[in-house]
């Protein structure tokens, strides 16, 4: 619990120095994640889901995300690292998501189907795959930000995955990725669009 305090205190923490621009992708000009746009292996965007069964690495860190509307409505949300932690949702270890009366809001979500502010599992060796669940409740523009990566080799990157764009992006070189949310195309929103894959270059 100490850990997860610790977490979300952190929120005023600035962004990473490596974050150099904005990126929006649009559906006709991918110019800046076509040519390295990166798929998980195996394919499927399942919650928590690790195509690959390679051993967990002996890693122990975190990274910090933020789903923003504008400079007054934001959320963000940590997923940690730690060799022993579960996938699953495990009380003390975890904090389950609550919703507020923002905007918007983030989730991770856990390999059991849990909504989570705080998301501790174990990182394996040839990366990872963390179904977000994001929402707005109007529409427009929002942006999605890597806020920060701590402890974390600097071998292993931040891939967002779009499932409704096919699209991918760095966040460990460009921070932030503005896609538009319509509250009338369930598919813009919610947990089966965006994952993040920390995987090793």
């Amino acid at each position: 619990m100490k850990k997860i305090i610790y977490l979300l205190s952190t929120v005023s923490i600035a962004y990473l120095s490596s974050c150099q621009k904005d990126v929006s992708v649009a559906p006709e000009s991918k110019t800046q994640t076509s040519t390295t746009a990166v798929t998980p292996t195996g394919g499927s965007l399942a919650p928590g889901n690790t195509a690959n069964t390679d051993t967990v690495v002996n890693i122990t860190g975190f990274i910090k995300l933020e789903l923003k509307k504008d400079t007054v409505n934001k959320d963000n949300i940590v997923i940690y690292f730690t060799p022993k932690s579960s996938s699953n949702y495990v009380p003390g270890e975890d904090a389950p998501f609550f919703q507020g009366f923002g905007a918007e809001s983030i989730t991770s979500i856990s390999s059991d189907g849990i909504p989570l502010s705080v998301n501790e599992l174990p990182l394996k060796q040839l990366g990872d795959c963390v179904k977000l669940g994001v929402y707005g409740k109007t529409d427009g523009v929002y942006k999605l930000s890597l806020l920060q990566k701590d402890s974390i080799p600097a071998r292993y990157h931040v891939w967002l995955m779009d499932q409704l764009k096919k699209d991918s992006l760095d966040l460990s070189i460009h921070c932030t990725y503005n896609f538009d949310i319509v509250t009338a195309d369930t598919t813009t929103f919610g947990k089966n669009r965006f994952a993040v894959k920390i995987r090793p270059q």
